[in-house]
């Protein structure tokens, strides 16, 4: 269904959204051209490099991003952007005490607090850089939950940005894939009942069983 420049993805369930069609003819290489992305990659893996249990976390977030991105038939454009919001979505924990970033215990709640102000740590990392301004929603909110209890604004359903809901999935993906699904489950099992626990985001596992967009609004 059409209605003037907003055009209907497909049906993909919690991704399924409407969109603007980008109309610029520029290609996204000479948006973002590939010299820069890769030294942006460069980048978050050097920072990333100080927790060994995320290191590159980013990147291999940043390669299921784009092909949910081509799979939902977004532009090449707007295929960089998700990409790019991928590669930053954790570059405010570059902000976060390592006593608590690298503790290998369970948080405090106080300290958990401190932790989950990494999306809008990065949201304001790159309110510095205009050129990426546009990607700071799909960032500072890939922590937020279809139901709501999610942070920092405790969005819900379709006012929670597509670009963020592209990130939760694949946050959720990356980790089964890399850690197994026994560990990832141990985690968020853990985190989804007590809150204080290193790894309780619980936001993929939440977003990733939500219902289809169009019955959540």
């Amino acid at each position: 269904k059409k209605s003037g420049k907003l055009t209907a993805v497909k049906p993909y369930g919690l991704l399924a959204v409407p969109r603007q069609d980008a109309e610029s003819a520029k290609t996204h290489g000479e948006i973002y051209p590939d010299v820069l992305v890769e030294s942006f990659r460069a980048i978050i893996s050097a920072l990333e490099e100080k927790d060994s249990y995320t290191h590159g976390h980013s990147i291999r977030v940043a390669e299921y991003a784009v092909l949910i991105a081509h799979e939902i038939g977004l532009s090449e454009v707007e295929v960089r952007e998700v990409e790019l919001s991928a590669l930053f979505h954790d570059v405010g924990k570059i902000g976060i005490p390592d006593s608590v970033l690298l503790k290998p215990a369970r948080l405090t709640r106080a300290e958990f607090e401190i932790m989950k102000s990494h999306p809008v740590r990065s949201a304001r990392i790159l309110e510095k850089i205009s050129p990426l301004s546009k990607l700071i929603p799909g960032i500072k909110y890939h922590h937020e939950r279809f139901d709501g209890l999610g942070y920092p604004d405790g969005l819900r359903a379709v006012a929670i940005p597509l670009e963020s809901r592209i990130l939760a999935v694949c946050t959720g993906c990356e980790e089964v894939q890399h850690y197994g699904m026994i560990d990832f489950y141990k985690r968020h099992r853990s985190g989804m009942k007590d809150p204080t626990s290193r790894g309780a985001s619980g936001s993929a596992m939440s977003t990733m069983r939500s219902p289809p967009a169009n019955q959540a609004q």
